[in-house]
């Protein structure tokens, strides 16, 4: 069976003050009433929400979320790559030639352990590309804020745009199954 995932991904890879916009992204989810209040473990990879009153006219295509006992909200705050399983190829922003998977899987380590700058450079136009703004044709996500809903499916257009407000940077939407 599995349990799908859908990560919203702050297309930066440090987002200044990453602790007060996760709060304020949270009071927006319980304002809007997306999200229950209070912790829970019913999201996998850690605490997180459980859905809100609300939370499935924020669903593409709605199911009974409520059902299911692994479904929620986590919020992410640290260095995280938000990945869906398969190696994508990758493209540079600026020429569209290839980057090779050696070449920005190697940028990875370094960036996650605080000690590169999360960069790799293009062969074909030299010019230095951020992770985060890799073209992939399955979107991986670099950020230290990201937010992951666990068994929702993918947000409706209207709200993966209001996600983007509050969060206050473009997103990347990675999704995939366990």
């Amino acid at each position: 069976m599995g349990d799908w995932f859908d990560h919203y991904v702050a297309r930066a890879l440090e987002v200044p003050d990453v602790i007060e916009q996760a709060e304020r992204l949270t009071s927006w989810l319980l304002d809007n009433e997306l999200i229950e209040p209070g912790l829970t473990a019913a999201p996998l990879g850690g605490e997180g929400y459980r859905p809100g009153r609300r939370a499935l006219e924020a669903i593409a295509n709605p199911s009974d979320i409520y059902a299911l006992t692994t479904n929620g909200v986590r919020i992410v705050t640290e260095r995280t790559v938000f990945f869906a399983f398969d190696t994508s190829e990758a493209r540079c922003p600026h020429c569209n030639a290839e980057v090779s998977s050696e070449t920005w899987e190697a940028a990875i380590g370094p960036w996650f352990a605080g000690e590169g700058p999360g960069e790799v450079a293009c062969s074909e136009c030299h010019t230095q590309v951020v992770l985060c703004d890799l073209v992939m044709d399955d979107p991986w996500g670099f950020s230290n804020f990201g937010i992951t809903f666990w068994n929702w499916g993918a947000l409706d257009e209207q709200w993966e745009q209001r996600l983007s407000t509050v969060m206050g940077q473009p997103l990347t939407h990675v999704c995939g199954k366990l």
